[in-house]
């Protein structure tokens, strides 16, 4: 397992670590995504997703059943990087053993490149039967989609129905629509799985 200091050395050559989370990704998944319906990010974190609902959670996670998905900080700072790579090691003993639950980093301010490190440390720290899942609502759309080629294997957000045209009765997906993240998994050279298990 990479140590804290490994993984904090990481930073300053992100484009490489991110090529081996994405590779462990595909050796554990092949190049499936799945996408996730789950109820908006809130403003406190550490957050659990369960079921369709994303609840504020306790400060270290709760006993995960499967289908869980924990979300947890990461501050975009030398230091929050720091607590967050300490955290990961920590956090793989709490997911040893818990089949089909998920881990997901978000960064507390707008960092693309803390949040694109964060996924891949993520993958290359915690056990492989956890997936891992870039929050498309806390860090847009582009940057969920680059998430999957740094090790996230899973889209997880508030999904939204598609919109009709006005009198032409067509459908036409949002940016967060089944369809529209299926598009972008596509784009990203992978595949979206069927459904929601």
């Amino acid at each position: 397992m990479l140590t804290a200091d490994e993984i904090l050395a990481s930073f300053d050559v992100l484009p490489a670590f991110g090529r081996r989370a994405r590779d462990r990704a595909r050796e554990l998944r092949g190049r499936t995504v799945r996408i996730v319906a789950r109820g908006a990010l809130g403003p406190e974190l550490p957050a659990l997703g369960r079921d369709e609902a994303t609840v504020p959670a306790p400060a270290a996670p709760p006993s995960l059943e499967p289908g869980d998905t924990w979300i947890a900080p990461v501050v975009p700072t030398p230091e929050g990087r720091r607590r967050f790579a300490e955290d990961l090691a920590r956090l793989a003993a709490a997911f040893d053993g818990i089949e089909d639950a998920a881990f997901a980093p978000v960064p507390a301010s707008t960092s693309g490149a803390c949040a694109l490190w964060a996924v891949a440390a993520a993958r290359l720290v915690l056990p492989g039967p956890v997936r891992i899942a870039a929050r498309f609502d806390a860090l847009g759309t582009h940057v969920a989609q680059i998430a999957l080629s740094f090790g996230a294997d899973t889209l997880e957000g508030p999904v939204t129905a598609e919109r009709a045209l006005p009198l032409a009765g067509v459908f036409r997906p949002t940016e967060t629509s089944r369809p529209a993240l299926e598009a972008l998994v596509r784009s990203a050279g992978a595949s979206p799985l069927e459904a929601d298990p």
